[in-house]
């Protein structure tokens, strides 16, 4: 258990610090905060931006012209003419969806505090006591039931005293629904810049083309107190024990499909899931939960020691930096990265972005977006030799997808068959190269990068139906593109040009970096 399990005696002070918990799909990172906490909310689907894929197109003449500036050792004005005259557009951002909140009413004097996250069972905890009184909180993001419950609990004692609200960066309105549940509701920008792009109004709200919906649905329940309405917010009083079911839906379907835009329906699915939750019961959903993530986290523990450290995590690592030995600690980040790969990744939901599931600013880093020039790949290392099968098949659906998004970007930027891919993906499935520059946008083969690394999926379950249906063809048709995109010069070799090694650069014979 010490090695599998995040240990702190502390409250996260930044979002680094926070333990994350996910489905797959809905994802929370848990501060810990006394008295007042904010656990930051997910959904795997939830992007910017309004359903259409802009795809440019490059005439023939002006690739023909990029390649005979490259073949006459011009690199630098090749470089400035692809930048110029081939490059694309910048695609969504993977957006935050909003933040749980509470307080504890009349909490000053706190003993004893700690937080742990157990990856053996996926489970939050949280412990302090204030004027001889224990609260204890235990979280879970259950897949089964596609939400979050949270459970705090005063020992022995009717001293549980409770504000909740729920908050969003993004545009949304929130109502009351009786006394003990609360609704947020809104639409996605319809538009944001990279983070890395100056923008006199980088995140744009179109009525006209508005962003998907999105609801997010709380709903508490206490034993042995009262539950107030408060100024949309749920007011606890005198409780021994508060059960907070939390749920959330957006109107994305398929990257080819129009997403919903009213939140009506997003509102509607999230209050059948709380009235069925809360039918269910506390004991029954989480044993759902224990017994489906037990089917995919499975029996996987490495042991490099014997030595167990009782020090949380913080002090582990203190040490680690000061050159210490605690090989324990390599075990315990192995068992975190399994962890982090079941939470940010199930049948059915998306790959792992940049940042897992886990994000919360409105124009996150890389647009927290998909790069498949190594990143997405990175994701995915570890999934066959740790026993994550279950966890690979979002990467292999995604890059099936790709495959046929890519079609059209082949043909129309490239002027060949099969398919292609560049270095940045969002939920949109954009294939064509962003804008920036061509040391990172401009990468063609993006495509048999990832269908290398999909192929492990055969190697490491001999599923010759998957083989069959998408791992063969996707990679057939990549190898098309292939063929059509080298050319053939008259040293008798083959050239993928124009093309990078991505994001590296070197010098030409006039000493410019290029």
């Amino acid at each position: 258990k010490v090695n599998t399990t995040l240990r702190y005696t502390f409250p996260a002070k930044s979002f680094t610090q926070a333990l994350p918990l996910g489905n797959g799909s809905l994802g929370a990172m848990v501060y810990g905060g006394v008295p007042e906490e904010k656990i930051s909310l997910n959904l795997d689907t939830f992007w910017s931006g309004t359903g259409h894929k802009k795809e440019k197109e490059i005439e023939e003449g002006t690739l023909t012209h990029a390649r005979e500036l490259l073949f006459r050792g011009e690199y630098k004005k090749a470089e400035q003419y692809i930048e110029e005259n081939m490059l694309g557009f910048y695609n969504e951002s993977y957006m935050p969806l909003g933040e749980l909140h509470y307080k504890f009413t009349g909490i000053d004097q706190v003993k004893g505090y700690k937080r742990s996250l157990n990856l053996k069972n996926a489970i939050y905890t949280s412990s302090f006591e204030n004027k001889n009184v224990c609260y204890k909180t235990t979280a879970f993001l259950s897949k089964p039931s596609n939400a979050l419950l949270l459970k705090i609990e005063a020992k022995n004692s009717h001293n549980l005293d409770l504000e909740l609200w729920l908050s969003s960066e993004v545009k949304n309105h929130i109502k009351q629904e009786e006394m003990d549940s609360i609704l947020l509701s809104g639409n996605a920008p319809s538009h944001v810049q990279p983070n890395y792009i100056d923008s006199d109004n980088p995140i744009l709200y179109d009525k006209e083309h508005p962003g998907m919906a999105f609801s997010i649905y709380l709903h508490a329940m206490a034993k042995g107190g009262t539950v107030e309405r408060g100024n949309k917010k749920i007011i606890i009083k005198n409780a021994s024990t508060v059960l907070f079911l939390l749920t959330a839906e957006d109107g994305y379907k398929r990257y080819d499909l129009p997403f919903a835009t009213s939140p009506k329906i997003c509102e509607e699915l999230c209050r059948r899931r709380i009235e069925d939750l809360s039918l269910k019961g506390y004991r029954r959903i989480l044993k759902e939960h224990l017994r489906d993530y037990a089917s995919v986290y499975k029996n996987v523990y490495l042991q490099l020691s014997k030595r167990r450290s009782t020090l949380p995590l913080d002090k582990r690592l203190a040490r680690f930096r000061e050159g210490k030995t605690d090989l324990g600690l390599l075990c315990l980040f192995f068992h975190y990265n399994r962890y982090l790969m079941i939470a940010c990744s199930r049948k059915g939901t998306e790959p792992a972005n940049l940042q897992g599931i886990w994000n919360e600013n409105i124009r996150p880093v890389w647009s927290s977006n998909w790069t498949s020039n190594i990143n997405l790949e990175m994701n995915y290392w570890l999934n066959g030799p740790c026993n994550l099968i279950d966890s690979f098949v979002p990467f292999l659906d995604f890059v099936y997808d790709l495959s046929l998004a890519g079609r059209e970007t082949a043909k129309s930027q490239y002027h060949c068959p099969g398919w292609a891919v560049n270095h940045n993906i969002d939920i949109w499935r954009h294939t064509g190269p962003v804008g920036g520059d061509a040391k990172y946008a401009y990468w063609p083969m993006g495509g048999v990068w990832l269908c290398t690394q999909a192929f492990l999926y055969y190697q490491y379950t001999n599923d010759l139906s998957v083989l069959k249906e998408k791992i063969y063809p996707m990679t057939y048709d990549a190898v098309r593109f292939c063929l059509g995109w080298l050319q053939l010069r008259e040293d008798g070799r083959l050239y993928t040009a124009p093309s990078t090694s991505p994001e590296n650069m070197f010098k030409d014979k006039d000493n410019h970096a290029c």
